[in-house]
């Protein structure tokens, strides 16, 4: 399993199903950088991400974009939150357009307070059950009352 995640907490949790060298055959998770200041950053991160996606989906492993809550809801930085936004999209592009060959692909977005443990096990479920497919699910409760998008 590859991974690429930006954040050092996440990183850690997610040790134990992959890591940056992990073979992307069984799968990508990829969580981007946060506390972005520069429009670049937000272009290298969305390139990264479908490049290593496309890469993912050539060879029909499941993809998994891991965002925080406050970047899909746009309650972030506008940068982030701009990352969040094109990461839900193409997720959503992704397992539509995948659906025909069985791949797939999802959003998890996780409040800031969860677990590390109940994240790893959060990414590991989506990518072993290919459940929710293009959707975004929510781990915590931030969203609650809010509209996602």
């Amino acid at each position: 399993m590859r991974t690429r995640i930006g954040d050092p907490v996440d990183r850690h949790a997610l040790r134990r199903i992959g890591g940056p060298d992990g073979d992307i055959a069984g799968g990508l998770v990829f969580a981007p950088a946060r506390d972005l200041g520069e429009w670049r950053q937000v272009e290298d991160e969305l390139t990264e991400a479908f490049l290593l996606s496309r890469e993912a989906m050539a060879v029909e492993a499941p993809v998994v974009y891991l965002l925080r809550s406050p970047a899909i809801l746009g309650r972030s930085g506008p940068l982030d939150s701009a990352v969040a936004a094109g990461l839900v999209g193409g997720a959503r592009a992704l397992a539509f357009e995948g659906r025909r060959r069985g791949r797939y692909a999802t959003v998890i977005g996780v409040d800031g307070d969860e677990p590390p443990d109940r994240v790893a096990e959060a990414v590991t479920f989506a990518l072993t059950t290919r459940a929710a497919a293009g959707q975004v699910v929510m781990l915590g409760h931030e969203h609650l009352g809010a509209m996602l998008p």
